[in-house]
């Protein structure tokens, strides 16, 4: 069912919910040019109680790029068209109402995300005109005043390639770089840095905390679980053969029914796998989705994987809870319980971890 605004009971946001933004238009065939249309942030409970926070008008394509560790904002960026600026816009989620906008002139690849653990500021990866030249990274208040503009480059590893992650308490920062990962305080100075076999212009980037200071980054095809105690990174998934569908390990998520991959395949789709114990992945095929085309994992709770994807009777993407143990679907957003397509889907991160 969906519900406005008003009725979201905050004291029940939390683990297993979802904030997402949702096109109302039908699926536009292959081949055929699409029509814009307008877009509604919703969040959406568990069970897939939905509740509508705004709507966006057709002319103004919006991106949903992170939500606040207190789960009551939340960052889109709406692109400016012909090759405008863009608007970023901090939206507070207990009313729909914009709280700060700010226009950058940027390329679309930018990336903006929330400090930890409360979203107090935002980290933003920038990106260079025509995408030639390296990268910046800085830190601005969330109405878009620079507060820092971090130093990113390591002899021991190379220059900031993108990809940040941030330590639960928001004290340090992580970094993806040409041969590994930077480690560096909030306040921009360098703390360490971890090597790891790369590739030739295949850069590193950390993923997520796979326990308690344990980085899970990909490098050059396969993942690592890389220490930030100075211990030598151990290799999760095994190097790429070149044969069977896996083009790259892209991340994962350990539950109690197996470890799953994100891996790439051919034409830009990615796909759904699980771990083998000697490191290689086998493809996973969720049931009534359409796994011929890309099969995206929003994130993994109480043992469940968020999985955005078209179903196998068509239509456009829709968002589901898969349970890898019993091998079920439950829809809870999209085709066809409320037709349109989810274009972009955040699950809850509890601030502690």
């Amino acid at each position: 069912m969906e519900q406005p605004v008003g009725a979201i009971p905050w004291d029940q946001v939390g683990p297993g919910w979802i904030l997402a933004t949702w096109d109302e238009g039908p699926a536009t065939p292959v081949g055929e040019p699409h029509t814009p249309s307008p877009t509604t942030l919703y969040l959406v409970n568990p069970i897939g109680g939905r509740y509508a926070i705004r709507t966006f008008a057709a002319d103004t394509p919006v991106g949903l790029d992170d939500w606040s560790g207190d789960g009551r904002r939340a960052l889109l960026t709406a692109y400016g068209t012909g090759g405008g600026p863009t608007t970023v816009i901090e939206v507070d989620l207990t009313n729909g109402q914009t709280i700060h906008s700010q226009r950058v002139t940027t390329t679309p690849e930018t990336k903006f995300q929330y400090t930890r653990p409360y979203g107090r500021a935002v980290l933003a990866t920038i990106q260079p005109p025509q995408l030639v030249g390296p990268l910046t990274f800085e830190r601005t208040d969330t109405s878009g005043a620079v507060q820092l503009v971090y130093a990113t480059q390591s002899r021991a590893v190379g220059s900031f390639q993108g990809g940040v992650l941030s330590t639960p308490d928001g004290t340090e920062l992580i970094l993806g770089a040409q041969t590994g990962l930077i480690e560096m305080s909030n306040d921009g100075h360098l703390v360490g840095t971890s090597t790891l076999p790369t590739s030739s212009g295949v850069p590193c980037s950390p993923h997520r905390w796979w326990t308690i200071g344990v980085v899970l980054a990909s490098c050059g095809g396969p993942l690592y679980l890389v220490p930030l105690s100075g211990g030598t990174p151990t290799q999760l998934t095994a190097p790429l053969t070149g044969r069977g569908p896996d083009l790259g390990d892209l991340d994962a998520w350990k539950l109690d029914s197996g470890t799953f991959v994100q891996a790439a395949s051919g034409c830009g789709d990615v796909y759904l796998a699980k771990l083998n114990p000697d490191g290689t992945t086998t493809p996973v095929m969720v049931p009534d989705v359409d796994n011929s085309g890309t099969v995206l994992v929003v994130g993994a709770h109480d043992e469940l994987l968020a999985i955005q994807a078209k179903l196998a009777c068509g239509g456009g993407v829709a968002l589901v809870w898969y349970n890898p143990t019993i091998n079920t679907t439950n829809l809870i957003l999209g085709p066809p319980l409320n037709g349109g397509g989810v274009a972009n889907a955040i699950l809850f991160r509890d601030p502690n971890t």
